[in-house]
């Protein structure tokens, strides 16, 4: 990639916090959206406005198990 720095996401990692679009040397690149209303394409479960993803259920959060 002729000393391109190459930069890849993993959605199946995303836990919801937003650390990529803040360290993204690229401005205005990426995006984090809400999906209120919409399927979680992870889980197939509708996200409601109360739930806001749930990233600390998500069974993609590392930290989804960790006592509160």
């Amino acid at each position: 990639h002729n000393g391109e720095r190459r930069y890849e996401v993993n959605e199946e990692e995303c836990v919801g916090c937003n650390l990529c679009v803040t360290v993204c040397p690229v401005e205005n690149c990426l995006t984090l959206r809400k999906l209120e209303n919409e399927v979680d394409v992870r889980t197939g479960q509708m996200v409601s406005p109360a739930e806001k993803l749930q990233w600390t259920r998500h069974p993609n959060n590392p930290m989804a198990n960790a006592d509160p």
